[in-house]
Formats: structure tokens, sequence, C-alpha cells
């Protein structure tokens, strides 16, 4: 699917996966890619969504539609993300040369044109991957991206929060500045 333009109701994402200090690509994360490629080969038929391979990690490039019903993501997308996360620790673990914590960064345009970046995760290798946290992280991330005509109020709920701190505390890191590596 090519990316469009940014409009009134789309804007294109790109949310990588990358890791800290080293690359994680198909040369040095084999292990990662038989599992990627396996996940890809049975999941990506009619996705709306684009893959791309880089040295510094997997991206997967949408165009998000503002007009629909809040601020969400496809499942399709989250899964993908969790594939990719897991994949990359289950990689280190089978001996890949990527042995660093793995990120999830939103880059996409702010309203100047210029191309704006959002470190939104870190997962260590021994963290749970939950799928509520990355949506959450997620829709927090492209509220960077958005006029303030265009700002999706979020609920404030306590909930969340304490979901949040708790995912910190365990090893996964929100808002890169929020919280300190653990």
């Amino acid at each position: 699917m090519p990316l469009a333009a940014k409009d009134g109701n789309h804007i294109p994402l790109c949310i990588k996966v990358a890791t800290r200090g080293s690359c994680y690509h198909r040369q040095h994360s084999p292990e990662a890619y038989k599992l990627i490629d396996q996940y890809l080969s049975k999941h990506s038929q009619g996705a709306k969504y684009t893959f791309e391979e880089h040295e510094s990690g997997p991206e997967i490039l949408i165009v998000l539609d503002l007009a629909a019903k809040g601020l969400g993501f496809a499942k399709s997308i989250i899964d993908l993300l969790v594939v990719l996360i897991k994949s990359g620790h289950e990689g280190m673990r089978r001996g890949d040369m990527v042995q660093s914590s793995l990120e999830i960064i939103v880059r996409g345009f702010d309203e100047k044109g210029t191309v704006k970046e959002e470190k939104i995760l870190r997962f260590n290798s021994d963290v749970e991957i939950d799928k509520k946290v990355i949506e959450e992280a997620l829709g927090k991330g492209v509220k960077a991206f958005l006029s303030p005509q265009k700002k999706i109020s979020s609920k404030k709920s306590k909930n969340v929060v304490e979901l949040i701190l708790f995912s910190a505390s365990a090893g996964l890191v929100v808002a890169d500045a929020a919280f300190p590596d653990v």
C-alpha cells in the first residue's frame, strides 16, 4: 500500500522496531527473521500496511485514518509489532548478533512538514509483551503529529496510568523521557 500525502483525515506514519546501538536486519538477525517471515507468510495477505526491512530495524508503513472512531490501531498492526519484538528477543536467545533492548519508534510529519520521531516504548529481553500497553503508547506517540484542531481527547484513566507505571517498573519504558531504563 503506497503512503498517501497527509490530508485532513489521513496521516502517513512509520512504526519502527529498532535496537539501541546495533542492527536489527536479516543479515545480523537471521533467527529473528525466520520467525518474522513465517508470520508474514500467513498474515500479510490483504494487509493495510507495508512491511519494510532496514538495517536499523523493520518498519511498518501505514496511513492512519483520523476520521475513524477514536485513535485506534488495527489488530494486525499491534500483532505484527508483538511478533517483531518477540522475534527479536527469540533471535537473541538463538544467537543472533543483536544483543540489546528493542524500541518502538513512530515517525511522521508535523504541521510544518518536518519529519518527527517519537521513541515510545523500550522492551528489555525479559519483559512480557502487553498489547494494550503498545496500543496506548502508539496513540500517545501519534498525537505528537496531529494539529491542535485534530487532537483527539483521551480519557485519563487511573487504570491505564497504573498499567503504564507497572509496565515501566517491569522493564518497559514508555515515552523515553518519562521513565529511566530498568
